[in-house]
């Protein structure tokens, strides 16, 4: 609990993340193998996640120190972000196996225009 009070950032201020999410909740995770977060399940051409090298298939699971356990918890933590600031992305990825490797990607939050 030692993070800096954040502010709100207005809503025509947000950064956006430029993916499609599906919550991955307990017990969908459990039925899948995967890890319980918000499920890339696309990338929007040319945003910030695409640029940065998020991928389709993986599984958000933090957002600068944060857990994010679905696409709401995702929402929530990005109403804190301007378009153009770097934020650091816990990404699980899925290998070939059907194990899960976690990775921190810096993203550009992009604007929803």
């Amino acid at each position: 609990m030692n993070q800096e009070t954040k502010t709100k950032v207005s809503e025509a201020e947000q950064g956006y993340l430029g993916i499609q999410g599906v919550d991955v909740t307990g017990e969908s995770a459990k039925m899948n193998n995967m890890p319980t977060g918000d499920y890339i399940s696309d990338v929007v051409k040319n945003g910030g996640a695409q640029q940065a090298g998020l991928t389709k298939g993986s599984v958000i699971t933090g957002l600068e120190g944060t857990t994010i356990s679905d696409m709401n918890s995702l929402k929530e933590q990005l109403q804190y972000y301007r378009v153009g600031d770097k934020v650091k992305v816990t990404v699980q990825v899925p290998g070939n196996n059907g194990e899960y490797t976690e990775k921190t990607i810096k993203v550009i939050l992009g604007s929803k225009a």
